[in-house]
């Protein structure tokens, strides 16, 4: 009887297994041996361990040659065995019998029991035997060839592993095991090859059954499936292999190509039967990583293979291509910050590298280095930013753009790499935020590893000495002489506080300093919702960020100020004019008089000042000059003394942050008392419906009821103010009631006035001495906390507010013994020169101020805060 099947593998000279297509099921397999022939020359036994015959390999190519692949017929002759009885018989390719070509080529020889078989026909032997005697005769295969053996390796040792890296080596695939595991046959030379399992590299496939016909242990998601693929390609088919590697088991890993260079690994990735192998790519190459790559994303978006019916991960967000972008501040190796032409600045970090750690010793040294490298290749420079996806805010850190970054159509990153400046990220699979060099990254890195390039180096970078010079006055003093003889020197911007003020870093001479601009005053800015800057202060600051921040310049030491900041002139790289003389021209600055007569550029700042004031640039646009009479006052400003209008009993209510306080007179809370113990809110009405911002409201509360008024709506919740003692309460719109006609403010004045404490300015916040500062006031008028001691107070009613002055009848004995001058005067907070009082009445205060920071008492433990309300110390 005559079967078809198609041949799926020759696995010797005489045995070749079959395959059967079954619609709906796994194919069926069938092993047939050839009978009545053998072309082995040596016995089994003679052959030794590592050792094949020779002849039983070339008939086997040539049977593998002419038979993979093809579908054949093949008959039953007989089987031996009972257990797993083993078929012999014959193969038909079309009209050819394949035993009888064997014996008429020489390539095999009838066994002797095939005289003794008995189902074989006279007419089928007496066939053989001619075939054979044919052979015979002309002297072919079998029966000329000098008997001779295979040196087959089973390992590869590691020198032979070194002698063959990397080298593409002719080959046969023999039997598959994974989706990316197979056994293949290397011929190093005819007679000496290697039979070995190797791992195609580049890709991970899932585990197979090894057993079509069930899932057995083990078994990933389709792994059979992966495994039929590669099978139905590449199994007993001549293939080239280059190993590259191995994995921590020493299995061999390797590049496998078929035919004019096709790699087989971007095929089984195409057809979605493996992921990408992330670990090989410095072994593989990026090139070819990067065709692998996109070969599985194809597959991914095609939603085939392993990718069928899987919900893909979102992808990364549209990338956003720019070239309106300029690095204005380098945070760290791998952190930039970049600003469009709009002014909004944009974080990014760039993608799939790591700058070093200050947390690893082994990484800090290098640092500073790597970050002056970035400074050095971006600042200031015009970027193209491609965005990736967004890094979450976690750990104090805020939310930051995952991006790469080109210069000059350069890749950052690979810059970076190429020098040993960072290090390259190790994704999880499926992060959308990798950069598309990624294995490039990685390559370069490697090499700049093996070269011990940058932070890579065998040897650590001597020490930062950088000395902090304006750590104190007197330290300060001690570096101003050598620092003027040095003249004009080289110096980095590595901070810019004001539109005047800086911290700069010369590092031929190591030391860190804050530096003011000699003869000029730059107007304040805003640096918080809660400040309140000066006309073009933003402006100013803006124009100096932009030209000075981390920049190389020129610095020239003059002087030095009490607080330990050097006074001096700045040049900015290829500018012959200083940079006091380029912010007061732009209108950004005007001359302090009081040091500029002392500056070497005087008449220069003079002359350009008044260049400024005519063209009306800026600080100058509504400038009117005026020309006074000897009896006027300068400034158009009017001016308040120290006069007190009204001395008044209170208990402070509340302090706020912004130094207004909440007070009631001793006297005035009687009427109030009265109304709140005869209102009865269950007699009231109904909850309201809506409130609005300045509306007065009855506050439910578990001890009663409150008169408040709201102060802002949102969606949260509503925040009022207590009328009657000045606090702040965040509440629901549930808890608010109509205020009664008898509770209203008409009717009953508010139990607290509003007013600011005079003479005072507490630190900005950013210092980290506002809470402080406040606290300690708070210790002042409070016999216990949250209780305010009674107090006698002098009220400055100036026109819009009111001013108040603060004293405790125990320990005041003269005008000058207010809590306002105690506070100050301990130094947690400085006088106040914005509320419009004359200067003898400021005098005492700024006296007391002076003092505070000699003796860097309170919020002047680390420096003068008050000087462009700096926030930057060191």
């Amino acid at each position: 009887m005559l079967y078809t099947g198609k041949v799926k593998q020759v696995l010797s000279s005489d045995t070749i297994i079959l395959t059967k297509e079954v619609p709906g099921k796994l194919p069926a397999e069938r092993t047939l041996c050839l009978a009545y022939i053998t072309s082995y020359q040596h016995r089994r036994d003679e052959l030794g361990p590592g050792c094949e015959d020779y002849f039983n390999f070339f008939v086997r190519e040539y049977l593998r040659t002419r038979l993979i692949g093809k579908d054949v017929t093949f008959r039953i002759f007989y089987s031996l065995g009972s257990q797993q009885p083993r078929e012999f018989g014959n193969v038909y390719l079309g009209d050819r019998d394949i035993i009888q070509i064997l014996l008429r080529e020489g390539l095999a020889k009838l066994r002797d029991e095939t005289f003794r078989r008995e189902e074989i026909s006279p007419d089928y032997l007496e066939l053989l035997q001619t075939s054979e005697a044919s052979a015979k005769l002309d002297g072919k295969g079998i029966w000329t060839a000098e008997p001779n053996i295979i040196n087959l390796d089973l390992h590869i040792s590691n020198d032979l592993f070194k002698e063959i890296l990397n080298k593409p080596l002719p080959a046969v695939i023999e039997r598959v095991a994974n989706g990316d595991r197979l056994h293949a046959r290397i011929f190093l030379t005819p007679s000496h090859h290697i039979s070995t399992w190797l791992s195609i590299a580049g890709i991970h496939a899932p585990r197979s059954s090894h057993r079509p016909s069930e899932d057995g242990p083990g078994v990933e998601f389709y792994g059979d499936e992966s495994l039929r693929f590669v099978e139905s390609h590449l199994l007993q088919r001549n293939v080239y292999v280059s190993l590259v590697t191995s994995t921590q088991q020493g299995l061999p890993v390797a590049l496998v190509t078929v035919g004019d260079s096709v790699n087989v690994a971007q095929k089984i990735l195409e057809a979605g039967c493996a992921t990408v192998s992330d670990w090989q790519s410095p072994y593989v190459g990026f090139e070819i990583m990067q065709s692998l790559r996109s070969a599985e994303a194809a597959a991914r978006a095609a939603g085939i293979g392993l990718w069928k019916g899987k919900a893909q991960p979102l992808p990364a967000a549209s990338p956003v291509k720019s070239d309106d972008y300029t690095v204005s501040r380098v945070i760290s190796a791998d952190t930039i910050v970049v600003r469009n032409a709009a002014r909004k600045e944009m974080t990014i970090s760039l993608a799939s590298v790591r700058g070093p750690r200050q947390s690893d010793p082994t990484q800090a040294p290098f640092a500073t280095i790597a970050k002056e490298f970035v400074r050095r290749l971006l600042i200031g420079k015009r970027v193209t930013v491609t965005q990736l996806g967004r890094r979450p805010a976690s750990d104090g850190f805020d939310e930051r753009v995952i991006a790469t970054v080109c210069v000059q159509g350069e890749d950052v990153s690979l810059k970076l790499s190429e020098a040993g400046m960072v290090s390259i990220v190790h994704h999880r699979k499926g992060d959308t935020d990798r950069s598309p060099l990624w294995d490039q990254l990685l390559e370069v890195s490697s090499i700049a590893a093996k070269e011990k390039k940058g932070m890579f180096a065998s040897e650590l970078p001597p020490p930062d000495r950088t000395v902090n010079a304006s750590e104190t006055a007197t330290k300060a003093k001690s570096f101003l002489n050598a620092l003027v003889r040095r003249g004009r020197v080289p110096a980095v911007v590595d901070f810019v506080n004001s539109g005047s003020r800086f911290r700069v870093l010369i590092p031929r001479e190591n030391v860190r300093i804050s530096f003011i601009l000699a003869g000029v005053r730059a107007p304040r800015f805003a640096r918080n919702p809660e400040d309140t800057g000066e006309p073009f202060g933003q402006e100013s600051f803006d124009y100096s960020s932009d030209r000075l921040m981390q920049r190389d310049v020129e610095v020239e030491v003059l002087n030095v100020d009490r607080t330990g900041a050097f006074i001096g002139l700045l040049y900015t790289s290829g500018s012959k004019e200083a940079f006091n003389v380029t912010l007061v021209r732009e209108g950004l600055a005007t001359v302090h008089e009081v040091s500029a007569d002392k500056s070497p550029i005087y008449q220069e700042l003079v002359d350009t000042q008044g260049a400024a004031k005519s063209a009306g640039i800026n600080i100058w646009k509504n400038y009117i000059e005026t020309v006074q009479s000897a009896g006027e006052t300068n400034g158009s400003e009017e001016k308040y003394s120290d006069k007190v209008d009204e001395y008044i009993d209170i208990m402070v209510r509340s302090v706020g942050q912004d130094g207004t306080l909440y007070y009631s007179q001793l006297h005035a809370v009687g009427d109030l008392t009265k109304a709140m113990s005869a209102l009865s809110l269950g007699s009231t009405v109904s909850n309201l419906d809506s409130v609005k911002k300045g509306e007065y409201a009855l506050l439910n509360t578990a001890t009663g009821g409150l008169r408040v008024q709201v102060v802002s709506v949102t969606k949260e919740y509503i925040t009022v103010r207590n009328v009657d003692t000045g606090a702040l309460i965040n509440t629901q719109l549930t808890k608010l009631l109509p205020l009664p006609p008898t509770l209203s403010v008409q009717q009953i004045p508010p139990a607290t006035k509003e007013a600011t404490i005079a003479f005072v300015k507490f630190p900005p916040k950013s210092t980290g001495f506002l809470e402080p500062g406040i606290a300690f006031f708070k210790q002042l008028i409070e016999y216990e906390k949250g209780k305010s001691k009674p107090l006698a107070a002098g009220l400055l009613k100036r026109p819009g507010k009111d001013y108040i002055v603060l004293y405790d009848p125990e320990t005041a004995s003269s005008a000058n013994d207010s809590l306002n001058m105690f506070t100050i005067a301990e130094g947690w907070a400085a006088a106040n020169k914005s509320q419009g009082f004359t200067d003898d009445a400021l005098q005492p205060y700024l006296t007391a101020e002076n003092l505070a920071k000699q003796k860097h008492m309170g919020s002047f433990k680390f420096g003068d805060w008050t000087e462009d309300d700096e926030d930057q110390f060191f």
